[in-house]
């Protein structure tokens, strides 16, 4: 590599530097660095023919790259057969595995069920359902029987109810899934029912919800004012939800 060009004032103090004109370019009075262009239009200006601009490798072979390919997609990756982590605040937050699966280990994810039977639910009365038992809570969102939504966005929400002892001289029943921006009904009738169903139904609400951060969505369960207290929320229920996107 031929050194075409130094100037310099004080010693230690180069204010351009060109070596090999079509392959790096310091210009000090912009603070640009071009490679293999001599017109640097940012920071750091490369141009190059390969789809990989960028390497990075350590000495045990293992390379990283990044660069623009024929048809401008840009690529980042890795040779080999090797996983790809992403941080933030020096925390991992998301991983892609050698075969493709993406991993994110702080994505909103929770499944509550009940650990006990709601029983003997009062009539004419809304009833939060209690969800006191957390199957998995990732990013801890999910507190008292209500998920908070850490961030705006669209958040799938599925909820599955086993009741029994409904009574058969109750006209109807309904669920309502509750968030800030609107609730979410079910609806069903009782009156085909020749008498009390001991043996149980299951309902279910499943939405994709728009949330804002700080937007919380919990589940009520309605007994109108007929027939008698005696409906109960069995422990098989369960509340789950994401974040999609």
């Amino acid at each position: 590599m031929a050194l075409t060009k130094i100037t310099g004032e004080g010693v230690g103090t180069i204010n351009d530097l060109t070596v090999d004109t079509d392959t790096l370019h310091v210009d000090s009075t912009n603070d640009r660095v071009g490679i293999n262009t001599s017109s640097p239009t940012v920071a750091l200006d490369i141009k190059s023919a390969d789809d990989n601009q960028i390497q990075i490798a350590n000495t045990g072979g293992g390379a990283a790259f990044i660069g623009i390919d024929s048809s401008n997609v840009l690529n980042i990756g890795r040779a080999g057969p090797v996983d790809i982590a992403f941080q933030t605040n020096l925390a991992e937050r998301m991983r892609i595995d050698a075969n493709g699966h993406v991993t994110m280990p702080y994505q909103s994810a929770f499944l509550a069920r009940p650990s006990s039977q709601q029983a003997n639910l009062a009539i004419n009365t809304n009833h939060t359902i209690v969800f006191d038992s957390e199957i998995f809570d990732q990013n801890a969102d999910f507190s008292s029987n209500t998920f908070t939504a850490p961030v705006t966005g669209k958040y799938q929400l599925n909820v599955h109810l086993l009741i029994q002892q409904m009574d058969a001289a109750t006209d109807y029943y309904y669920i309502n899934l509750k968030t800030s921006n609107r609730n979410y009904d079910q609806y069903w009738d009782n009156n085909d029912k020749a008498g009390d169903n001991s043996n149980g139904e299951g309902r279910s609400v499943v939405v994709l919800a728009d949330m804002d951060a700080g937007d919380t969505a919990y589940l009520e369960i309605n007994v109108p004012n007929s027939g008698a207290a005696q409906m109960d929320v069995e422990t098989a229920s369960a509340f789950s939800g994401y974040l999609v996107a």
